[in-house]
């Protein structure tokens, strides 16, 4: 039998814990017995529901400074991600307009093409009737000096017939 109270506070988790079992089986009927027992019995239990907020809310601290950290990832997730986006409608939009800038460029170069083919083919059909009238040209004085030394060849008969003759 217990002469005096005990106060829990004095006593640590062991002690509460041994301390209560014993006097669960001998305070059966004992009224002092019963109330050191269930004051120990609210102690352990302030004991554990303590223990147990202590690390709930360092677990809620975690959490929230998590669930902050997240939350800032995935807010600079979505600020790389729209960047990422306008980069590539940018690049898009470029590309379009290079590529129609690209197709008026091509055209004018077709066309400058073409215009230099036709002169070209219009030079080369000059060229080639330049060609036949220095031809025709050529053979014209070809006869021509064939001309001329035919009659020089006749001069120079009559000259050494008028010597001969002297």
């Amino acid at each position: 039998m217990v002469d005096r109270m005990i106060n829990p506070l004095d006593l640590n988790n062991e002690d509460i814990n041994e301390r209560y079992r014993s006097l669960w089986g001998t305070a059966v009927g004992n009224f002092k017995s019963d109330v050191e027992a269930s004051l120990l019995s609210i102690e352990m239990n302030r004991r554990l529901l303590e223990k147990n907020s202590e690390e709930n809310t360092k677990l809620a601290e975690e959490n929230h400074i998590l669930t902050i950290e997240n939350h800032k990832l995935s807010r600079r997730s979505i600020y790389v991600s729209f960047f990422a986006l306008f980069i590539a409608l940018t690049s898009a939009v470029f590309s379009f307009i290079d590529w129609k800038e690209d197709e008026k460029w091509q055209f004018e170069q077709i066309t400058k093409l073409s215009l230099i083919v036709d002169k070209s083919v219009e030079s080369n059909s000059l060229l080639t009737k330049q060609l036949s009238l220095n031809d025709t040209h050529i053979e014209l004085e070809r006869e021509k000096l064939l001309i001329i030394n035919n009659h020089i060849k006749e001069l120079n008969k009559l000259k050494q017939f008028k010597n001969s003759e002297k």
